[in-house]
């Protein structure tokens, strides 16, 4: 006859156990059962194969199926060596390499043909309703029916034909239920116990000839074998992917996971789409919640680096206000009357810089004086302050640069060489007078610690040293170093006379220069030449107050006698004076450029020969 429907016929022991009672059969029609246990999980089918992209199963499993699904299946409590089983168990099943799954190939996998019933089933699988699924679909549809139970699959069945969702069938829909559930035409062709149409009288408990979502459910906790197919079913599905016990603890989570969204009023596909959004939007919500976190915290690094910068920068800002007050503290009268010179000397030149008409000539000249008046006074405060510094520089040299220099020698070994030669010498001498005051024997031997000849250490002295303990040799110890800490005092104060000298004479040279610049800038100071302005003409001029002569280009007057020297000349004719650096500036003679480096080249010489002198 035709090919017996395995809903019908699946795992009739197991389900007979499982429910407790025996299952009908359908007329003419033997049990058998199906391919259920051929090859593991995930079976060698995969294994060497090369499936889309050219890509192998596993590389395909780590580059795309497990990245593009990874959210989903992480929902839904797969953990990812599961999740790849299950990944094997598609591939086994897409034979052609689609990367989807057909309602034949699903069928051929599970050794059943294709039913109503299990048409149903995969179209509940099958999401987005294109005949075929994808490996996300795959995963999600197999947990959403295993984790189903009692109440779950009776709804399932339930809704294919509550059509309406009026939450209520007929009897003629629960006709078709029953018929299309077993797979007959017929409901008389059900065999007992019970019957056809004994499933129907006992579905219709109340004879309204109605069925209540509410009353189907009830009648299935204690009839389950009216559904014995869709268990069978179920149960197929579990022992084929991962095991039953699996399933039943994701059952049990399920109830906990899915509280509020399984009902008798919502579909199951309904309630996982359902929950599938809300954790994504959840995962997404924490996502969100984890980078405004980092970003919070990155703010507040910032912020902290920004305060740290600040508090340093403050630290900075008190050690050098502390340094500036140390200094200042330490710092000599002398040096503060040097500072005050300088102040009183910087006034001054501001003021003749000061641009007066000729109606403050007098005023011009008040300024002029008190200029080299401050000059002057600056020369002798630096001269005091540098004679002041003197003290503090060669004590500074005969103790702290000596020290240095001294420890810096003892960590060399030129350096400790030397220390061990004059322990030896300190420590002969100590011998040396000691024995020499001691009783007759100690007198006897005295002589032997006698340096034969200068820088030479005796016999006795270097056996003496090597044998005594190291403690009895830390007063010649200190006094060996006390003899180098001297001689390299005495270096050092020889440096810092020579290097006070060098100062000195520098002082003398930059007061010289600085007097020299100052007759150039303002003229000397008994001048009676002065820099005006002239409100009219908005210009400058210069004016002699004794004889009333005028210029408007600045003049170059001789530093000697005070007179106008003519551009074209070379020298001053009135006193036979040469011009000075300023005035040198001034002339514009016939081969002007040679004669300016000439006399700047005789200028320097005449310096270099104050210099030396």
């Amino acid at each position: 006859g035709r090919p017996a429907s395995l809903l019908a016929r699946l795992f009739v022991g197991n389900a007979s156990l499982q429910l407790g009672c025996s299952p009908p059969f359908v007329r003419g029609r033997l049990p058998r059962l199906p391919r259920l246990l051929d090859d593991k999980m995930g079976g060698g089918a995969s294994r060497g194969r090369r499936y889309k992209a050219g890509m192998t199963p596993d590389q395909y499993w780590e580059q795309v199926a497990w990245p593009t699904s990874e959210e989903t299946l992480t929902i839904l409590r797969f953990k990812r060596e599961d999740a790849f089983k299950v990944f094997q168990a598609f591939v086994d099943i897409d034979g052609d390499n689609s990367g989807e799954m057909s309602v034949e190939e699903f069928h051929s996998y599970l050794g059943m043909p294709v039913t109503k019933f299990s048409e149903r089933v995969f179209g509940i699988l099958d999401a987005d309703g294109s005949g075929s699924l994808s490996f996300e679909e795959f995963s999600v549809g197999v947990w959403n029916y295993c984790t189903y139970d009692v109440r779950l699959v009776t709804k399932l069945a339930f809704d294919i034909f509550d059509v309406d969702h009026l939450g209520k069938l007929d009897i003629p829909e629960c006709d078709a239920l029953i018929r299309m559930v077993y797979d007959v035409d017929d409901v008389d062709k059900i065999q007992g116990p019970p019957s056809g149409k004994e499933i129907l009288e006992q579905i219709d408990i109340n004879g309204d000839n109605e069925v209540t979502i509410d009353e189907f459910s009830d009648l299935m906790e204690s009839h389950m074998y009216i559904l014995a197919p869709a268990f069978d079913l179920q149960r197929a599905l579990r022992q084929r992917l991962l095991g039953v016990k699996y399933w039943e603890k994701e059952t049990e989570a399920r109830k906990i996971m899915f509280a509020g969204y399984d009902s008798l009023e919502h579909s199951s596909w309904e309630s996982i789409k359902e929950i599938l959004t809300i954790k994504a939007k959840e995962r997404q919500d924490a996502a969100t919640a984890h980078d405004e976190e980092l970003q919070r915290n990155e703010r507040e690094d910032l912020q902290s680096d920004q305060e740290r910068a600040i508090e340093r920068h403050r630290e900075r800002q008190m050690r050098r206000k502390r340094k500036l007050q140390q200094l200042k503290a330490e710092e000599l009268p002398e040096e503060v009357a040097e500072k005050e010179a300088v102040d009183r000397l910087k006034k001054a030149k501001e003021d003749m810089e000061r641009d007066v008409p000729y109606d403050e000539l007098q005023s011009r000249l008040v300024a002029r004086k008190e200029l080299y008046d401050a000059l002057e006074n600056l020369s002798e405060c630096a001269q005091k302050a540098r004679a002041a510094r003197e003290g503090k520089m060669t004590e500074r040299a005969i103790n702290k640069d000596a020290e240095a220099k001294t420890d810096e020698l003892l960590m060399t070994k030129e350096g400790q060489k030397r220390l061990k030669y004059e322990v030896q010498v300190q420590y002969g001498q100590e011998l040396l007078h000691k024995w020499s005051d001691g009783n007759r024997f100690q007198a006897a031997l005295a002589p032997l610690f006698q340096p034969p000849e200068e820088e030479m250490v005796p016999l006795a002295t270097t056996v003496a040293v090597a044998v005594v303990p190291q403690s009895s040799l830390a007063a010649a110890r200190e006094a060996a170093r006390t003899v180098i800490l001297d001689e390299h005092r005495e270096e050092c104060r020889e440096e810092a006379i020579e290097k006070l000298e060098q100062k000195k004479r520098d002082q003398i040279q930059q007061f010289a220069k600085m007097f020299e610049e100052f007759e150039g800038e303002y003229g000397t100071v008994n001048t009676k030449w002065e820099r005006l302005w002239d409100n009219a003409s908005y210009a400058k001029y210069w004016y002699n107050w004794e004889s009333g002569a005028t210029e408007w280009t600045r003049p170059a007057i001789c530093h000697k006698c005070d007179e106008f020297i003519d551009p074209m000349d070379v020298k001053c004719f009135s006193c036979d004076a040469p011009r000075t650096r300023a005035n040198m500036e001034l002339y514009s003679g016939i081969s002007a450029a040679q004669f300016k480096a000439k006399r700047l080249a005789e200028e320097e010489e005449d310096a270099d020969s104050v210099y030396t002198s």
